[in-house]
């Protein structure tokens, strides 16, 4: 199972086929691990793009900001 949680955290989409094979099986304890598995891997999705969504944003305001300085030069 740490495999899996690893997998669902630190590379989210490549975990969910590890993923599929937990919620199928009929063991509780496994379906818990394949539940615990999805939350790891959307917690993580959201994470990797809200975190490039800031940094594009951040980056664009900074290009922006040099822009203005260059455009409102003396005219």
């Amino acid at each position: 199972m740490v495999v899996l949680y690893g997998m669902s955290a630190l590379l989210p989409p490549f975990g969910i086929g590890l993923t599929m094979r937990y919620l199928k099986s009929g063991d509780p304890a496994a379906k818990r691990a394949g539940r615990i598995s999805v939350a790891l891997t959307s917690a993580a999705l959201i994470f990797v793009f809200w975190s490039a969504y800031a940094i594009t944003k951040n980056v664009s305001d900074q290009v922006n900001q040099e822009m203005d300085k260059y455009l409102n030069v003396g005219y």
